[in-house]
Parts: C-alpha cells; structure tokens; sequence
C-alpha cells in the first residue's frame, strides 16, 4: 500500500504506474483506496517502510490461512475504487 494523503490524483496514479505497473509489467486500471484507520480496526496495521517512497505494508496478520482472507475480504469491501 502507499500513503497518499494530501497528493493530487495525478500524482496517485503516477506513483501506481511507476511503482506498481512498470515494476511488475502489467497495466493499470485501478486501485483501492483504504484508510489506516480500517486497517487499524481489523487489529492490523501499517509499517511504513518507505521503500519506495510512501510505502507501508500491512502487517500483523492472523497465521491462519482462513482469517487472513476473512480480513482481506472485509478490507476490500471498505475499499473505494477508483478506476483509471
């Protein structure tokens, strides 16, 4: 995940296309945008690392496979998606 509050919608899809899309060889066509508060209130949380710039990953997932989907289930519902 990235942190993103506070920059211009230009600048978002900026930092997916050339930290996500061009990394990884695929296009992008959307993200989901999520609040550390959400995450937060899954007993989650996120751990900026900021490698690349603005990044965080979310850690302090339950070892259980079947939680862990739980949770990304429930964390994608509360996500808003913005389409490119």
């Amino acid at each position: 995940m990235f942190r993103i509050t506070g920059l211009p919608e230009v600048e978002i899809w900026s930092v997916g296309e050339l930290e996500v899309a061009e990394k990884s060889g695929r296009t992008l066509r959307a993200r989901a945008d999520i609040s550390v508060a959400t995450v937060q209130a899954k007993e989650l949380h996120a751990d900026l690392d900021d490698i690349p710039p603005g990044h965080a990953n979310i850690v302090g997932w339950p070892d259980e496979k079947s939680k862990q989907k739980l949770m990304a289930i429930e964390l994608a519902a509360s996500a808003l998606l913005r389409v490119k």
